[in-house]
C-alpha cells in the first residue's frame, strides 16, 4: 500500500508544481475501502489552498450509502462545501470500509449532504463540469475504480454537450493521473476490483 501512495503523491506534486495557474481537477475516488484516499484528498485541498489547484468536483467511484456524505464532510472540513459531488447510480462496486471510519466522520463532522440520493449521478457531474471548461484543460485524478471513467467514455450526447463521452474527454481533458500500479503487468486493487 505504501508504494502506490508514494507514487500518486509524486504525480500530484509533479502535476501541480509545473502549473503557473491553478490546475482544474476532477477528483475521482473509491473513498471507503481504505482511508488512503483521505490523505489524497487532503493533499488536493492543500494544493487548492495554495493556489496550485482548483477542485471542480469530487466524485465517488463506489456507491455504498453514505459515500457522498463522506466527501461532503471532507470538502466542508477544508472550507469548500460547495464543491460538486457525484456518485454512480448503477453498475458500481458497493465497497465500504470495514473499520467504519466513514461512519465516524459522518457522525462527528458537519455536512449538508446526508445520502447519495442528494447528489447527481457521477457521469452527469463529469459531463456538466467538463462541458464548461476550456479545451485541453482538465486533469482527472482517479485514486479509485475506473467505473466512472468507463461510464463517461460510453455516455451519449446530452443537455450539457452535443459530444459523446469519448469526444468530450478528448476535447476537454488534458491528462488522467491514476493510482493503478504497473498496469497492465502485475495487479492493482482498483483495477482488480472493477475491471471495466
Amino acid at each position: 500500500m505504501r508504494k502506490p501512495i508514494c507514487c500518486i503523491l509524486f504525480l500530484f506534486v509533479c502535476t501541480f508544481m509545473q502549473a503557473q495557474k491553478p490546475v482544474p481537477v476532477i477528483f475521482d475516488t473509491d473513498m471507503g475501502p481504505d482511508y488512503d484516499d483521505v490523505g489524497a484528498i487532503t493533499l488536493l485541498h492543500a494544493f487548492a489552498d495554495s493556489g496550485k489547484a482548483r477542485i471542480l468536483a469530487t466524485i465517488a467511484s463506489t456507491n455504498y450509502e453514505g459515500v457522498a456524505a463522506v466527501l461532503n464532510v471532507l470538502n466542508t472540513y477544508f472550507k469548500k462545501p460547495g464543491i460538486p459531488i457525484g456518485v454512480p447510480k448503477s453498475n458500481a462496486r458497493n465497497l465500504r470500509d470495514w473499520q467504519h471510519w466513514s461512519d465516524t466522520l459522518r457522525a462527528n463532522y458537519p455536512h449538508t449532504i446526508k445520502n447519495n440520493s442528494d447528489v447527481p449521478d457521477a457521469t452527469e457531474v463529469y459531463r456538466k463540469i467538463l462541458s464548461k471548461q476550456p479545451d485541453n484543460s482538465v486533469t482527472i485524478i482517479t485514486v479509485g475504480f475506473f467505473t466512472n471513467i468507463s461510464s463517461l467514455l460510453k455516455s451519449p450526447p446530452d443537455q450539457y454537450s452535443k459530444l459523446d463521452g469519448k469526444a468530450l474527454v478528448y476535447k476537454k481533458v488534458k491528462q488522467l493521473v491514476s493510482m493503478a500500479g504497473k498496469y497492465p503487468s502485475g495487479t492493482e486493487f482498483n483495477i482488480e476490483e472493477d475491471k471495466v
